[in-house]
């Protein structure tokens, strides 16, 4: 019931973003065609992936990214 859901809510508040985490992070690099890495997400079901340039994330490729450049034509 309520009292079972607001106990488990407060275990996952208790948590840190390490015991939730990913780990074995599947990454696009900044070079790396959209065509690749849109296949690698379809593959995996992947909503988004962590770009990266000499191992520092610069940013986030999502599937909301690649619908708009298909949608805007390019």
């Amino acid at each position: 019931g309520l009292s079972a859901y607001n106990a488990n809510f407060k275990k996952i508040l208790a948590l840190e973003a390490k015991d939730l985490m990913t780990k074995d992070v599947i990454v696009a690099y900044e070079e790396e065609d959209v065509e690749d890495v849109a296949t690698v997400m379809l593959e995996r079901h992947l909503k988004m992936v962590p770009v990266v340039k000499e191992d520092k994330v610069v940013g986030v490729l999502s599937r909301s990214d690649i619908m708009k450049l298909i949608s805007a034509g390019e």
